[in-house]
């Protein structure tokens, strides 16, 4: 089955020495999506925050390192995203541990 479009989510975070959290957001919608990220930490306590505009019918993708300054972003770090969208997107997490990659769940 494919992904669902959902407006509010949590993804699983981790970054620390060889392991890289990567998301990938899609809007399918024919409208602007407003997005919103917010890193917690295991403990739900905010780090970090971004708001991203994706135009119709275009895809995001970023490790956390890329979307967050590491002055901002704790290393290691073992948290979660919280995102929430003023439309429904499409969501996946990627966790890279050297040179493999695993898909993680999107919770809604």
């Amino acid at each position: 089955p494919g992904s669902l479009e959902l407006s509010s989510f949590a993804m699983l975070a981790e970054v620390r020495p060889g392991v890289n959290t990567a998301v990938a957001l899609a809007n399918p919608g024919e409208t602007d999506a407003i997005v919103r990220l917010a890193v917690k930490n295991a403990n739900g306590i905010s780090l970090a925050g971004k708001i991203l505009t994706l135009t119709p019918k275009t895809q995001l993708s970023r490790f956390l390192t890329e979307l967050f300054d590491a002055a901002i972003l704790p290393a290691p770090l073992e948290g979660s995203i919280d995102v929430t969208a003023d439309r429904p997107i499409l969501a996946l997490t990627l966790r890279q541990q050297d040179q493999v990659f695993t898909s993680m769940p999107t919770l809604p």
